[in-house]
């Protein structure tokens, strides 16, 4: 196959590729040649030879932005509470969410909750085509056709990163992959190709899944195996010497850092669970948004001036919980005050520096003791500090009206990654806790309390 010598630019609407020449029937042979080295390498996965649209859908959901190894389990997990979209639809979010602990990006399961429960609501049954896929929320362009290809046999294009990839090189597509240009003419190959596998006797799904598949074990971003490659006689990019060289990488997007407090609030037993043991206050996010729908140890943004009090963090916690009251209108006082090393956590687009605070309040009035001194500052029993209830909005609960009052402003909370306020508010005990739908950042910060917590640590 010879190079033309030059670039051209065609339906991909300004992008620059090199000009080979290609016929109805070369293509033909392409996409016969793809096919077969599929069927002879495909990976045995749980979702590989499913045709079910549901099954489909929730594998597809869970490998954006996820590695193939880390979503089997999940998925495997996921089928077994909700094997079919009438299961899910009736599910609580919690236990969607529960399932999906640890996956992250949890928009992915509300939005798959969301979407189950459309479809029960305009009876129950699952889309019959792309088009009706790509109506339901938190399904794109990718997913419709992966599902309409792979469950339904439409010859559609499904165009993921892996996919991107591929095309690009094969055609040596020359543009910003951020532009419209680029994602036109990557569309429009893998348009045309998706559509003429009938004609060479090919399965749609096959189609879709062994240009992935390519993508993830060959045509990879970064050494690619050329050697290897069922379609390199193909392949523009290798014909020119710029496999290393194509897509361009996309410009990184800047990660911004943010600091901000954790706090671990807990107080004597309030009488109620087996073993009158202390109970923690937890907020649970709005459904939207980072971590939405999750459950958490209060989150506040870090104030510079709490810069001073790191050696005294009785200072941090009395400037937080300044004016905290019981029901009396007696002040609560704080037992001990602990302040541990920060732990790192990032998003894909925010990088955060939490601080654990842990506060432990007494059953007294006034005064705050430090590491070490375990006695309390009063002899009054916890019925004092009793919250008003254990679950629900705690709306006169006396820590919950201070951390509210003093919440941040809405600019600082999305500088911070935090809701402007919590939706739900609890005291639990740590058993309950574990059981919530937690984050793996909240998971990062329990294990740090609990650490600093061990008698041989004190």
């Amino acid at each position: 196959m010879g190079v033309s010598g030059g670039a051209k630019k065609g339906v991909s609407g300004g992008a620059r590729e090199i000009d080979l020449p290609r016929t109805t029937d070369s293509e033909d042979r392409l996409r016969a040649a793809l096919l077969d080295w599929y069927a002879a390498n495909k990976r045995v996965l749980p979702w590989r030879d499913e045709r079910d649209p549901y099954a489909i859908w929730v594998s597809e959901i869970m490998l954006q932005q996820t590695r193939v190894a880390a979503v089997i389990p999940y998925y495997e997990r996921w089928m077994a509470l909700f094997p079919d979209v009438a299961t899910l639809a009736e599910a609580p979010l919690e236990a969607v969410l529960g399932a999906w602990q640890g996956l992250g990006y949890y928009s992915r399961a509300r939005n798959l909750h969301r979407a189950a429960r459309a479809i029960a609501a305009d009876g129950g049954a699952l889309p019959a085509d792309r088009a009706a896929w790509r109506a339901l929320p938190g399904v794109g362009a990718y997913t419709a056709g992966a599902i309409a290809s792979i469950a339904l046999g439409e010859p559609v294009a499904a165009v993921d990163g892996n996919v991107k990839r591929v095309l690009a090189r094969l055609y040596a597509v020359d543009a910003d992959p951020a532009r419209v240009a680029f994602r036109r003419a990557i569309e429009t190959h893998a348009d045309r190709l998706a559509a003429g596998v009938p004609a060479v006797g090919g399965a749609p799904g096959d189609w879709t899944q062994a240009l992935m598949e390519l993508g993830a074990t060959v045509c990879v971003a970064r050494g690619p195996r050329c050697e290897q490659c069922p379609v390199a006689a193909w392949c523009a990019a290798l014909a020119v010497g710029r496999v290393d060289e194509l897509p361009r990488p996309a410009a990184r997007s800047r990660v911004r850092e943010s600091r901000v407090l954790a706090l671990r609030i807990a107080r004597p037993g309030l009488g109620e669970g087996p073993d009158g043991s202390e109970h923690l206050l937890v907020a649970r996010r709005p459904p939207e948004g980072l971590l939405g729908g999750l459950w958490e140890l209060p989150l506040v943004p870090w104030d510079p001036g709490y810069e001073t009090g790191r050696d005294e963090p009785a200072a941090i916690a009395h400037t937080l919980l300044d004016g905290l009251r019981d029901g009396s209108g007696a002040k609560l006082a704080i037992h001990e005050a602990l302040l541990l090393p920060p732990v790192e956590h990032v998003f894909s687009h925010l990088r955060l520096s939490v601080e654990p605070l842990a506060i432990t309040l007494a059953a007294g009035r006034g005064g705050c003791s430090s590491r070490g001194d375990r006695s309390s500052s009063g002899d009054h029993s916890a019925a004092d500090i009793r919250p008003v209830a254990r679950y629900g909005q705690l709306d006169r609960d006396p820590i919950v009206a201070v951390l509210r009052e003093g919440g941040p402003d809405a600019a600082s909370a999305r500088r911070a990654g935090l809701p402007v306020a919590y939706e739900t508010w609890r005291w639990v005990t740590r058993e309950e806790l574990a059981e919530l739908a937690t984050s793996v950042l909240m998971d990062k910060l329990v294990r740090a309390f609990e650490h600093a917590a061990r008698p041989q640590d004190r």
